[in-house]
């Protein structure tokens, strides 16, 4: 997917066990949001993605889970 970084976030909230108390020393932060996109890119020809995530295992080990979506999306 490469570097993505939204246009204008609308709302990100801490989830999962740090959200509910139940996180332990390994846990990490898991974050979910929503963003806005550039009006010109949702009416192009080629819409950008309407969900970006870094939750696989690819992401270092020390770094939040993180996921958003786009508004129009809902």
């Amino acid at each position: 997917m490469g570097e993505w970084a939204p246009n204008e976030i609308v709302i990100c909230a801490l989830v999962g066990s740090h959200a509910y108390g139940l996180d332990t020393p390994e846990s990490d932060k898991d974050f979910l949001g929503i963003y806005s996109d550039i009006l010109a890119d949702l009416l192009s020809h080629n819409p950008p993605e309407q969900t970006h995530t870094n939750t696989g295992d690819d992401k270092p080990k020390d770094e939040s889970d993180w996921t958003y979506h786009e508004l129009g999306k809902f």
